[in-house]
């Protein structure tokens, strides 16, 4: 073999082992840096998004406290409450997502009036009888078919609780649709987004995809996310509301994209290296060769001339 052939692989050779070393750190590197990144940014979208979700029900709930406080409803006169509850369906009532009928004040019997001439019983209800004995000052009801216009709510419950005991309650209806807008701010990795309770009844209307088995997930209050088959499920507690998580489901296909994206790229410049080697090691081969090659055929002139 031609010592210019044994320059040029000589040099590949070196540029081909370095990155087979090389390679396997890198990969790994950027790997861990962008799984570090998008926890980070996953964190960070999340906990604001959670704190959105989490303000706009808590300044619901604060509506509901300052209409405990009212005159009416504290002595619980219901002919002034019907009025009363007629006027406030009319105005902050419409912030709840619903076109009427957000608010029922009644009394211990169960009765709640929605207008001057309209009433709810809702004395068979589980969280009527649950809110008297429990020791929380609210109760988030599972989605139900509104009984005034029929849409999907979630009702908070407010019982009113003096120095005599129980003597009425507040119902707040809460829209899904209005929930369901603030899932729909979430833009990540073509992700999924709803609202649950550590018993997985979600309150959105946001469709969760089939193939997921959510009743055996168990969401953690130490961590922010896990895996489960070929998804990753991110969520945040809320804070306003007992054992209430913002959730979104994203393919793990879809985080690892862009690191593998860059990592082939890599690979292709890895490749373009290794050609570019190859002709630089042709040419450095050639200009180290060619002036030992004339001065071996000098030398060897040389020896002819004196035989």
């Amino acid at each position: 073999m031609k010592l210019r052939n044994k320059i040029t692989i000589f040099f590949i050779l070196i540029v081909v082992v370095s990155l087979i070393i090389i390679m396997p750190y890198t990969f790994l590197a950027i790997k861990q840096n962008n799984k570090r990144c998008i926890d980070n940014l996953s964190t960070q979208l999340f906990t604001a998004i959670a704190n959105e979700a989490d303000l706009w029900l808590a300044n619901k709930i604060h509506d509901i406290r300052i209409i405990a406080q009212e005159d009416c409803v504290k002595q619980m006169d219901i002919a002034k409450i019907r009025t009363y509850v007629d006027d406030i369906n009319q105005t902050i009532g419409q912030e709840y997502g619903n076109s009427w009928g957000t608010f029922a004040i009644g009394d211990s019997s169960g009765i709640g009036w929605v207008k001057e001439d309209m009433y709810i019983d809702i004395s068979e209800r589980s969280y009527f009888h649950d809110s008297a004995e429990i020791e929380q000052e609210l109760i988030l009801v599972p989605p139900v078919s509104s009984k005034t216009d029929g849409s999907l709510i979630s009702i908070i419950h407010y019982p009113l609780i003096n120095e005599d005991g129980y003597y009425g309650f507040i119902n707040a209806a809460i829209n899904l649709d209005a929930l369901t807008a603030l899932m729909e701010k979430i833009d990540f990795y073509d992700g999924v987004s709803w609202i649950m309770n550590d018993e997985h009844l979600n309150y959105t209307k946001t469709r969760i995809p089939d193939d997921f088995p959510l009743d055996n997930i168990h969401l953690d209050n130490k961590a922010n996310q896990l895996s489960y088959g070929s998804y990753t499920l991110f969520y945040q507690k809320i804070n306003s509301v007992d054992d209430l998580y913002l959730c979104t489901l994203i393919k793990t296909d879809a985080l690892s994209a862009d690191t593998y994206r860059l990592l082939t790229n890599l690979m292709l410049l890895w490749g373009l290296i290794i050609i570019i080697a190859m002709i630089l090691g042709f040419f450095l081969a050639r200009s180290i060769a060619k002036p030992i090659d004339e001065f071996a055929l000098q030398l060897k002139k040389k020896m002819e001339h004196y035989l």
